[in-house]
């Protein structure tokens, strides 16, 4: 049995043998299972390129690289000319 404390903002430290036995690196993510008063813990794995795939298309616009790099360089030249 491992044992950890959770602190007064709700938080726990995945002890190293667990991190060790979900194969489990900084930045990584993982879930918990809730059912019936038990919790399993479940790496998700890294997060590769591929599963972000498509995840910025909403940010889309029509037009080249280049003249899309040109019309958000107007964008933060304007911005900044607001600023003052």
């Amino acid at each position: 049995m491992i044992m950890c404390r959770i602190s007064s903002k709700g938080q726990i430290t995945l002890p190293k043998r667990i991190r060790r036995a979900l194969d489990v690196k900084p930045g990584e993510q993982v879930i918990f299972v809730v059912k019936d008063r038990t919790v399993v813990l479940q790496s998700l794995g890294p997060v590769s390129a591929r599963s972000l795939a498509g995840s910025l298309a909403r940010y889309q616009r029509p037009g080249s690289s280049a003249q899309v790099r040109e019309s958000v360089k107007k964008e933060v030249a304007g911005a900044a000319a607001r600023e003052g």
